[in-house]
């Protein structure tokens, strides 16, 4: 990336279902297409995002095969370490599951950053956002899913963490209750971007393969956004669809 440093951007959902998860891969596989350094962690306690990549991410490490106490790992010896899916680097749970705490993000996550140019967390609702991280919050247009969102914007720096990650929305199409404006202002949040209802993303991921296959058009709205935050500094507003 032409920033001169690592950027880390965790991504989260308003609501626990509205698909955050195929988000952060939709995201991964497209700035990896363009050129981008990428890894993906995989923040779930539950550590299941292995499952929404088909075949799984490959042979490598997985959170279970890392030491709970470790504070800082070779970033190259770690970094070569962990499966390749798509061109870019995956840390995700297994049977034994994902990071049991908050804590033991720092050490990988300083670690990839020294090795890639972006690293994006798929980061569970409850934690909040690595220190200096940005934060993409994936929320729909219901009223219902907007609250749950400015709470997010609240709860966005971590605890001692003077900088609050710089927060941007990806608006799913569902819901009619607020229009684009209407969401920024109301959880002070910019709108980055927009997530299509894609039939075809939930039909993989019941059947258990990659949600990124195919040409639909989640893929077309997260080329978009994989656009705009390429090389950027930070986020800026993007075009959405004509409001009614």
């Amino acid at each position: 990336m032409s920033s001169t440093r690592t950027r880390i951007l965790a991504v989260t959902g308003a609501l626990g279902g509205c698909g955050a998860t195929t988000l952060t891969l939709l995201l991964a596989r497209s700035l990896a297409a363009q050129g981008e350094r990428v890894a993906v962690v995989d923040a779930d306690p539950a550590g299941g995002l292995g499952l929404h990549l088909g075949d799984g991410p490959g042979p490598g490490l997985v959170w279970g095969d890392l030491p709970a106490d470790e504070t800082a790992f070779r970033p190259a010896h770690l970094t070569r370490a962990l499966p390749v899916w798509r061109g870019c680097r995956v840390l995700t749970g297994d049977d034994r599951g994902g990071p049991e705490d908050p804590g033991r993000l720092a050490p990988v996550l300083d670690a990839l950053a020294s090795e890639q140019d972006l690293v994006l967390v798929d980061l569970p609702r409850t934690w909040s956002s690595p220190p200096g991280s940005e934060t993409l919050v994936l929320t729909g247009r219901d009223l219902r899913s907007a609250v749950a969102a400015r709470v997010r914007a609240a709860r966005a720096g971590g605890a001692g963490d003077a900088t609050p990650a710089p927060l941007g929305l990806v608006v799913r199409q569902a819901g009619e209750d607020l229009c684009d404006a209407e969401l920024a202002t109301f959880t002070g949040c910019t709108v980055l971007g927009h997530l299509p209802e894609d039939r075809g993303v939930r039909q993989r991921a019941a059947l258990g393969d990659d949600v990124t296959s195919g040409r639909g058009a989640s893929r077309r709205a997260a080329r978009l956004l994989a656009e705009h935050l390429h090389g950027r500094p930070g986020p800026a507003p993007l075009p959405g669809p004509a409001e009614s």
